[in-house]
């Protein structure tokens, strides 16, 4: 949960830690993931509790209880939903008709 919502900072023009939230750009290409800071951290004095930073990005506050990326999340944040995998069926299939239970 805690990468997919700083992704998602990302995404929004911000790195996020546990430390701040400064404002960054992310470049691509050469030197990837290559961070240029447009800004000094947000001011901690902005966020008294983790609800601060959940609204100052735009998102429903979630209790830590709460914290799965799940179909919600992903529709919240516009991630894509993972991709279901088409050689599990497959592979399930080798293993049940393999007489002594072991996929080759």
């Amino acid at each position: 949960f805690n990468r997919s919502m700083r992704l998602y900072a990302r995404r929004a023009g911000f790195s996020l830690s546990d430390h701040n939230i400064c404002r960054a750009s992310h470049s691509r290409g050469v030197g990837r993931g290559e961070r240029i800071w447009t800004g000094p951290p947000i001011a901690a004095s902005q966020f008294h509790t983790e609800r601060d930073i959940f609204d100052f990005l735009g998102l429903a506050y979630r209790e830590p209880w709460q914290r799965e990326v799940d179909a919600g999340w992903l529709v919240e944040t516009g991630a894509p939903a993972p991709a279901p995998s088409s050689s599990l069926p497959a592979m399930l299939e080798v293993a049940s008709s393999d007489s002594d239970g072991v996929a080759a």
